[in-house]
């Protein structure tokens, strides 16, 4: 299947990634490969967004130009970031609690708080 992003913006990228989120933290236990996890990311990053169950928003740059789309669904709480140039930043299952966790009381807030980042 063609993607629609750019992918990773290096092999070494996609293997830790998918090494980190898939293969140590098992977020994605139907993933067996580099491949689908790729695919996957994709697809989360670049389908018509459902406002039932996904948001998005743009962060700003600090010199104020447009910069990553900030992707996340409440529901199947992936979380995903894409660059201006269409490369995917990362593609995860966030987790408030726990060994990785990301410090924030839910993984909402965690979104919100990488909306308003400057990149």
């Amino acid at each position: 299947m063609p993607l629609l992003t750019n992918g990773f913006a290096s092999h070494e990228a996609l293997e830790e990634h998918f090494e980190t989120h898939v293969l140590i933290q098992n977020e994605f236990p139907s993933i067996t490969t580099e491949d689908e996890y790729l695919e996957k990311a994709d697809k989360f990053l670049t389908e018509p967004l459902n406002s039932a169950t996904t948001e998005q928003c743009q962060r700003l740059k600090i010199d104020g130009s447009r910069s990553d789309i900030v992707r996340y669904n409440r529901i199947t709480q992936e979380f995903g970031i894409l660059s201006i140039h269409n490369f995917i930043r990362t593609y995860f299952i966030p987790t408030p609690t726990g060994r990785w966790s990301h410090g924030f009381r839910t993984n909402y807030d965690y979104f919100l708080w990488n909306c308003g980042r400057r990149r």
